[in-house]
């Protein structure tokens, strides 16, 4: 296993990073969607042991403060998305190679299996006062605000992609997780769509 990198400036460039290049299109001298990949991220997930989903718990709440109920996300430095049962799916952005994956090995110890997904998936944030309706072209979960709020995540398809999709905050802003292999097919999906609200890749 690849120990954690020493150089923090160290940057993974994932599959998007020649093709999420900063753009605006208007309509009517607006935009109503705001796409960015941010980097980088680390993803780590996380899998409690048979018998060991309390201690799971315990230990989380006791270094972040929260374990996130399910089907919801927690933390601010570290993301906690609670995406199936005694499953987390562990987000940190601007961190050292490898850091996140070492420091939730040394902090869950026999009561998890940690896998680090950093490069085997992306993560796509969406944003604008037009996001909703975007991502109801695509997907059968019911994003009406009183329903899918702040911090709600769930899994599941958007157009012929398969996501995690966390709502980080009431502007609306939504990170979408994928799988790297279908980053691309999802980026070129949601540019698609934005493009009769208007929109702008941040850079």
């Amino acid at each position: 296993m690849p120990e954690a990198s020493t150089d923090p400036t160290a940057r993974r460039l994932g599959p998007l990073a020649g093709l999420a290049l900063p753009e605006r299109h208007e309509v009517e001298g607006d935009v109503g969607i705001t796409l960015e990949v941010p980097g980088p991220v680390s993803i780590v997930g996380v899998e409690a042991r048979r018998g060991k989903s309390v201690t799971l718990s315990r230990r989380v709440k006791k270094a972040y403060g929260e374990m996130p109920k399910p089907n919801r996300g927690a933390g601010e430095t570290v993301r906690l998305l609670h995406v199936a049962p005694d499953t987390l799916l562990c987000l940190a952005e601007d961190r050292a190679e490898g850091a996140l994956h070492a420091e939730l090995r040394e902090l869950l110890g026999d009561a998890a299996a940690v896998v680090d997904q950093s490069h085997g998936r992306t993560l796509i944030r969406l944003g604008g006062p037009k996001a909703r309706e975007l991502l109801a072209f695509g997907t059968g979960i019911d994003l009406a605000p009183e329903v899918f709020g702040p911090g709600a995540c769930a899994a599941t398809m958007l157009g012929h992609v398969a996501v995690t999709l966390h709502l980080r905050s009431t502007a609306p802003t939504f990170d979408l997780i994928v799988a790297r292999a279908f980053a691309e097919s999802l980026w070129d999906w949601l540019k698609g769509r934005a493009g009769r609200f208007g929109y702008e890749v941040v850079g």
